[in-house]
Order: structure tokens, then C-alpha cells, then sequence
């Protein structure tokens, strides 16, 4: 496993390089860009090697991830809130972020009492958790069909409160579409294929050909963009080519368990049970399962930021990493 270390090595230096050319960027666009970070787990709390990393690299933003907001019988309501077991180091500019599902949009909703719930909820917890914000980033996977309300929802925030900055993330399939009525957006330069295919050539997190298509968009967005990269992994397991699920923590290179088809491939070798998510119930591992290991790859990075670089000349100004988990691995 030695070529993974040094290749999660390098992926580590690679996105530390383009946090510094961030920070060296003519500012404009994204209000007082600066480094910054995701963290997407619903249990905050950061092991010393984050709270290094975070320092040594003078992270300044994070974009935490507070709770979701999903459909229900009864509406929109609030899923997945975060709990707090740590405190957020006082050097860091909170960015609350609220993922939204996309398909309560698909019905009528009453975007300004949602907009109202949902800002109040973010102004509670930060006033029981001890951070100050000036920012809210809305994460939605908006549609041609549901772009008009997940919009309205927008305006509606910012006219219940307009000191707030309001920001959005854009997915690459977004680029051709109107952009939303906010500050600024994050380009998701991840998940850029589909690793429910058993059979991919290319990285579902990150490949350039992926991203190539929708660059034509680019420079004439009408909205200053940041870009946001990856810096995690993915284990997906399949039984006979069917998608089975995303496996947590295991350990692909242990001999009695897996043995290794080629740099992406694991073959279960013997039957064993391990869990989906943290916290989930057990998924069954039978011989001749397939797990497809997909990391975050230095090369893909870097040739998506160089093609990025050519259409705008602002991307860079800010660049988010997605997300601080993986530096335990460091």
C-alpha cells in the first residue's frame, strides 16, 4: 500500500498548494476570500491532527454543516442536525451551510415561512453553540423544475434579513442553467460520475473529461464563483454488478479478506460483515463481491484547476477544501 500513501501524500501537498495560490488571488467576488474547509459530519469534533492542519495551513473559513431541511407530510422540516462535542477554535469564520433536498421543491411551498424557520433555527444554534456568523451557504441540487422555488427561497432569506451574505453551492450541470439570486457560488469540482456503475474507467470523484463539457459556461456565469475540491474516498461495494452500498472504515488491505484485482479493485475472498455508514446496520460481504476503492487523485485535481484557470480568471481567488475527515489520515 505504499504507492496509496504517497499518492494520498501528494493529493494532501497539491491541495495545500492551492490554498496558498488562493490566498495570493486579487480580491473581488467572494467577499474577503480566504482558505477554507467543509466539515459534513453530524458529530463535531476534531482530532488534534485536523486542529493542526487547520492551523499550519491558516484555514480561515468553515463551512459547517448544521442540519438538512427535507420533505414531510408536514412540509419542510429540519433532518440530520449536527451535535456539538468540541468547540469550534475561535480563529475560524463559521459559515453555517444547510443542505437542502431538492424534491420538497417539487411541490408547492411556502418558501418565505421555510426561509424564516430556517434562519431562526441557524440564529438558535449558534447562540447555544457560542459562534458568530455573517454568511449562510444553501447546498441544493436545484433542477430546470425546481429552480424557481428553491430561488424564491433564496430571495426570501435575504429579505428577512439583508445584512446576511447569502451563498449557494453550483454543481457543473447547474453552469448552463440561470444563476441563483445570491452572493456568490462554490463550484463542486466532486462527484463528477456515477459510482453506482460497477464497471467505471473513469474516477466518479474527480475526472477531467467529467468537468471538460461544461467549461464552455464558465466565463460568462453570471455569478463570482469560488471552487471547491475533493479530499476523500470512496469504497463501493457491489454483489453481481448491482450497486449494494458505500462501505465505512473497512480495510481493503487486509489478505484475509480482500485480494486486490488491479489499483481499484478488491475481490471479497471471505464472507464477513461491516457497516454502511458510522453508526449503521451491518451490510453481508459473500465471496466474489466487488469493492471498487475510488480516491481523490492529485493528477485529475490539478489538470481540472489548470483547465478551470483558462475560462476564469477568479475561480481561484477562494478555493474550499470537500472535506476535513480525511487529514486523520494524514
Amino acid at each position: 500500500m505504499f504507492w496509496l500513501k504517497m499518492k494520498f501524500r501528494n493529493l494532501i501537498l497539491l491541495l495545500l498548494s492551492l490554498l496558498l495560490l488562493a490566498s495570493c488571488r486579487h480580491r473581488g467576488g467572494v467577499p474577503n476570500p480566504a482558505p477554507g474547509v467543509y466539515y459534513w459530519k453530524t458529530t463535531f469534533e476534531l482530532t488534534p491532527p485536523q486542529r493542526q492542519w487547520l492551523r499550519h495551513q491558516h484555514i480561515q473559513k468553515l463551512y459547517l454543516r448544521l442540519f438538512d431541511i427535507v420533505p414531510s407530510q408536514q412540509g419542510p422540516i429540519p433532518n440530520a442536525t449536527i451535535t456539538f462535542a468540541d468547540t469550534i477554535p475561535a480563529s475560524l469564520t463559521v459559515i453555517p451551510t444547510i443542505f437542502i433536498d431538492f424534491t420538497l421543491f417539487r411541490s408547492p411551498v411556502d418558501v418565505r415561512v421555510m426561509a424564516a424557520n430556517t434562519l431562526q433555527r441557524i440564529s438558535k444554534m449558534a447562540r447555544t453553540h457560542g459562534f458568530h456568523y455573517t454568511e449562510v451557504q444553501f447546498d441544493c441540487d436545484w433542477t430546470p423544475s425546481t429552480q424557481q422555488q428553491y430561488f424564491d427561497f433564496l430571495q426570501a432569506a435575504h429579505q428577512i434579513d439583508t445584512s446576511l451574505i447569502l451563498s449557494s453551492t453550483i454543481r457543473l450541470h447547474q453552469l448552463s442553467l440561470p444563476a441563483p439570486p445570491c452572493t456568490y457560488g462554490v463550484l463542486m469540482l466532486y462527484n463528477t460520475g456515477n459510482f453506482r456503475q460497477p464497471h467505471l474507467q473513469r474516477n466518479p470523484i474527480l475526472d477531467a473529461e467529467d468537468v471538460k463539457p461544461y467549461l464552455q459556461h464558465l466565463s460568462t456565469y453570471r455569478l463570482p464563483l469560488c471552487a471547491a475540491y475533493p479530499n476523500f474516498d470512496w469504497k463501493i461495494l457491489f454483489h453481481h454488478n448491482q450497486f449494494r452500498g458505500i462501505l465505512y472504515n473497512e480495510n481493503l488491505s487486509d489478505p484475509h479478506s480482500y485480494l486486490p484485482i488491479n489499483a481499484t479493485t478488491y475481490r471479497v475472498i471471505a464472507p464477513h460483515d461491516v457497516p454502511v455508514a458510522k453508526g449503521s446496520p451491518y451490510i453481508h460481504l459473500a465471496p466474489g463481491d466487488v469493492v471498487r476503492h475510488w480516491q481523490s487523485d492529485p493528477t485529475q485535481i490539478r489538470q481540472v484547476q489548470k483547465m478551470l484557470s483558462t475560462h476564469s480568471r477568479t475561480i481561484h481567488q477562494q478555493t474550499v477544501i470537500y472535506h476535513l475527515s480525511a487529514i486523520d489520515s494524514l
